[in-house]
């Protein structure tokens, strides 16, 4: 989807593509930047397509809620709780929109207060996921992850926790990336992994 121009309105920046014109601050905006504007020097960027060189290392992934990843290795991700830190924001700014008038312009400035804090905790999120997958997959030529069954754990008394982890989503991203780099991903059993990887 090519750039066709990018035009000022009142001091605002918009982006419009083909036939469409994205609000500078909207979700939509910030997907398009993050796919056809290139990111700073030095960002971990993941060309898709391209293999990675041969390496013969491998690790076992063991995720988890009080931390994000233990590797077979003894490397450690910490658990960044991105929505949880977040939970303060939100409940002011969910009261804010509770306490205006229905169909009034307060409301309707309220409601995009809290609209963008949920995307900046989207972004983060996936900002977190990106980076750590990206660099596994660069490191590693085999990675063995955990056959979890994220939706039945998701139901239990950790559900807000293990949501805000995003294991699947991180297991999404592995996959993809390791397929496109020409990377090998095992799902394992995920029984006695925590005792394994400790």
């Amino acid at each position: 989807m090519p750039i066709k121009s990018a035009k000022r309105h009142n001091s605002k920046a918009t982006i419009v593509t083909d036939g469409a014109i994205i609000r500078r601050n909207s979700v939509a905006a910030r997907q398009f930047c993050c796919r056809y504007i290139r990111p700073p020097a030095g960002a971990l960027v993941f060309q898709a397509g391209t293999a990675m060189p041969a390496s013969d290392l491998a690790v076992g992934i063991d995720v988890g809620v009080a931390t994000f990843a233990t590797f077979s290795d003894g490397t450690k991700i910490q658990n960044p709780r991105i929505y949880q830190n977040a939970q303060a924001e939100l409940r002011r700014a969910q009261r804010k929109v509770s306490r205006r008038k229905k169909g009034s312009n307060r409301r309707r400035k309220a409601v995009v207060q809290l609209q963008k804090i949920h995307a900046r905790i989207v972004s983060q999120r996936s900002d977190f996921l990106d980076q750590h997958s990206t660099s596994l997959v660069r490191k590693y030529e085999t990675i063995a992850v955990e056959a979890l069954n994220v939706a039945g754990m998701s139901r239990s008394s950790l559900a807000k926790q293990i949501l805000d982890c995003s294991w699947s989503e991180f297991f999404r991203m592995l996959k993809y990336k390791a397929a496109e780099a020409g990377r090998r991903i095992e799902e394992t059993d995920p029984r006695y992994t925590s005792q394994q990887c400790s």
